[in-house]
């Protein structure tokens, strides 16, 4: 018998449709956590032993991933 895999985007929408969780909602909050703490420029910080890893453009920020407080991220703060 095979390995079963199971990716990200499947992983999301099972927590979604079968975990009740409102991924939107969840994104509006990491959006708004962002913005009130992180200058612009910043290109990751951590709050509450969550890192935000940020990419800017002219136009927006956008959070490229999240790790847990146990990993640092070599530009956090800046």
């Amino acid at each position: 018998m095979k390995k079963v895999k199971v990716t990200d985007h499947a992983l999301i929408r099972y927590l979604e449709r079968a975990g009740g969780f409102d991924m939107e909602k969840l994104r509006r909050e990491i959006e708004k956590r962002v913005y009130r703490t992180a200058p612009d420029g910043c290109n990751g910080l951590t709050i509450d032993g969550v890192t935000f890893v940020i990419v800017e453009s002219p136009v927006e920020r956008t959070v490229t991933t999240v790790f847990d407080g146990n990993w640092t991220y070599k530009g956090a703060g800046k």
